[in-house]
């Protein structure tokens, strides 16, 4: 009998091991090597990967391909100011930087995401997610955990195509309602071929907008993704925690590793987030302005309010994903900082039997209490009040200059 039941426990071992695996792995194939290909077919990543030293061919292409991608932002940005500049192409007017701000800000954005990839540093998502996944597995509901985190982080991936396929549908409504805008006339001065020169700048126009629309949700999705994976991994350990599955002294060192996750994602994936909240900032104020106080006697159809609100709700979208998860990430941390407090109340001076009970009590309190970590985007932590302030000034801003005239509702 006694064998039967050491039969049966070591059975039930393996199989809650390899339900583990087998969970780990199909999240490793549905969201980490998707999200690999996904920044591979960006540049972020070399294209033609190998283990050992590439020889030059793939080097080469790879550092080709690189360029080429450039070369279709850079061609995408160049084609959107010339047809809303091109009085500076033709020289009446001079290049004015802030017109092409928005667009400098998006560069940086993918060229800081571009330089934090290639780092060593960069395979921490790997990392994480296999702590994230290994971690949750201590807790009771873990099967329950890893289901709804893995959904969670697939949201995450359709939201990105779903706002790529919602901008194309923008971008072309704009063309079909206004052709006129795209018919990059200053192309005539070099004998163009007035139908077919523009109808090719427009497709190539609209695929490079495209392009730089999908870098935009891609930098959007890799942060929201470290940001869920450091949320889960926080929220896990004070579970475990709770349920007394975790020593303490093992609990601090998860703690310590959570840190250098938080410390690696406001140090370096926050900058490239930074850059494109800037852009999108920048977008949203041009669309709002312009849905708000238009130029001196222009009127708008329903046409053009249509598109410049869509407009305006896809960038605010962006910007919303970025400070829902940065205030997600934000609160779990506070909640670390709390748990020593909670853990002290839940076991009264009676109940504690041994001094060294006591004593670890006494170390979680004073130390999570010092713990100082938090979410942060253009190096500014992240919290509701300051989010409250700023909405609360916008409002108050924006009803000011109503009553002064400067908008018009």
């Amino acid at each position: 009998m006694s064998s039967t039941h050491h039969f049966v426990d070591l059975t039930n071992h393996i199989s809650y091991e390899a339900s583990v695996a087998v969970i780990l792995l199909c999240c490793k194939k549905r969201i980490l090597y998707p999200y690999l290909r996904l920044i591979s077919i960006l540049g972020w990543r070399p294209l033609f990967f190998s283990a050992v030293e590439p020889p030059l061919s793939i080097r080469c292409s790879n550092t080709l391909y690189l360029a080429f991608i450039m070369g279709i932002m850079l061609t995408g940005h160049f084609l959107e100011y010339a047809a809303c500049h091109s009085d500076v192409l033709y020289g009446r007017e001079s290049p004015k930087f802030l017109h092409m701000l928005p667009s400098f800000f998006h560069i940086g954005a993918y060229l800081t995401v571009l330089y934090y990839s290639r780092k060593p540093e960069s395979e921490r998502l790997e990392t994480l997610m296999e702590r994230v996944f290994l971690q949750s597995s201590r807790n009771a509901g873990w099967l329950i955990l890893h289901q709804k985190l893995m959904k969670q982080l697939r949201n995450f991936f359709v939201f990105c195509m779903i706002w790529v396929c919602v901008s194309f549908s923008m971008r072309l409504m704009h063309y079909l309602w206004y052709e006129s805008v795209y018919k990059h006339a200053w192309m005539c001065d070099y004998d163009w071929p007035a139908t077919s020169g523009n109808l090719a700048l427009t497709i190539v126009r609209l695929a490079c907008s495209i392009w730089n629309d999908l870098v935009c949700a891609a930098i959007v999705t890799t942060y929201s993704v470290h940001c869920q994976l450091n949320i889960s991994y926080i929220r896990n350990l004070c579970t475990i925690l709770r349920e007394r599955r975790i020593p303490i002294q093992e609990f601090f060192e998860r703690v310590e590793e959570s840190r250098s996750f938080i410390d690696y994602l406001n140090g370096d994936q926050a900058v490239g987030i930074s850059f494109l909240m800037m852009n999108l900032f920048c977008r949203t104020g041009v669309f709002l302005i312009a849905l708000l106080h238009p130029p001196a006697g222009a009127y708008f159809s329903w046409k053009a309010t249509f598109v410049l609100t869509l407009c305006t709700i896809s960038c605010i979208s962006l910007i919303a994903v970025n400070l829902k998860q940065a205030l997600a990430l934000t609160g779990v941390c506070k909640e670390l900082r709390n748990i020593g407090h909670e853990m002290k109340s839940m076991y009264k001076p009676l109940t504690i039997a041994t001094d060294n009970e006591r004593d670890d009590l006494d170390s979680l309190l004073l130390y999570t209490s010092s713990l100082d970590m938090e979410a942060k985007l253009l190096q500014i932590p992240v919290k509701s009040s300051y989010l409250s302030s700023m909405m609360i000034s916008f409002t108050v801003i924006l009803l000011l200059s109503a009553q002064f005239g400067y908008i018009n509702f």
